[in-house]
């Protein structure tokens, strides 16, 4: 696991031909976890914030698949604008998603099932 200990930016290997581009995300092999959960996030009003919370037992991976947002986990912030690129976040450290462009859609792949009893607000 020692790559995985840590939230960082991790990048999608991306197919380019004259159709166009194709990125694929596996789930034990591009990133740490099988994939039991995926919802997206789109049409965020200006200045609102989502997330601002952790998950005990919940590893995520977030993917602007369209637009850019920025996401801080913990103290440090990312600015995600590429489909290639995903923000690793692991259990337990906290995130807010926030700086929706207006065109902004994002995929959050889940390691869990959702789980009311594993969502920790924001302390502060």
């Amino acid at each position: 696991m020692g790559e995985w200990n840590k939230s960082r930016v991790i990048w999608f290997s991306q197919h380019l031909d004259t159709r166009g581009y194709l990125t694929c995300v596996e789930g034990d092999i591009d990133i740490p976890f099988t994939i039991r959960r995926a919802f997206w996030i789109g049409h965020v009003p200006r200045g609102m914030k989502r997330g601002d919370h952790s998950h005990e037992k919940c590893a995520q991976v977030i993917v602007p698949l369209y637009g850019a947002v920025t996401v801080v986990v913990n103290d440090t912030s990312y600015r995600l604008q590429d489909p290639r690129q995903g923000l690793y976040v692991k259990e337990g450290d906290c995130v807010t998603l926030k700086e929706f462009s207006l065109d902004c859609v994002c995929l959050v792949l889940c390691s869990e099932h959702y789980d009311p009893d594993d969502v920790k607000p924001k302390e502060g």
